[in-house]
């Protein structure tokens, strides 16, 4: 049997506002058309998926990530310094490059809700 990674889904307020973060500062294309309640873009071998966050049958209209709400996104890069600066030039807050005891060189950043995602090398 053969296992793989299908999605990830980020339960969020605004479903296309956080497809567009991902489409515009990573350039991944919509794999669906987007509505209210989900999206879905094509990341390469993974779809990165938005379903609207329900509190008690309503939906959320605040930010959900936070780190009471952890969860982090990793995307591999190939070139990690200019992909870095692309996303700092475009005005998304990124930690500094960190170089791992292995060799894996890493950079995190939030979306528009506050979710964290990590850029990597590896």
């Amino acid at each position: 049997m053969v296992i793989s990674l299908a999605r990830i889904i980020a339960y969020v307020a605004d479903v296309a506002a956080c497809a567009s973060f991902y489409a515009k500062h990573l350039g991944f294309a919509h794999a669906t058309l987007p509505t209210a309640d989900w999206a879905e873009l094509d990341c390469g071998g993974c779809r990165l998926s938005f379903h609207r966050a329900y509190r008690g049958g309503a939906p959320v209209n605040a930010p959900t990530g936070s780190s009471a709400n952890p969860h982090k996104v990793v995307f591999l890069v190939t070139d990690i310094d200019g992909f870095r600066d692309r996303l700092t030039a475009a005005g998304v807050a990124m930690t500094p490059l960190q170089t791992h005891l292995d060799g894996m060189r890493t950079s995190q950043g939030q979306d528009c809700e506050g979710h964290v995602f990590q850029i990597s090398d590896r």
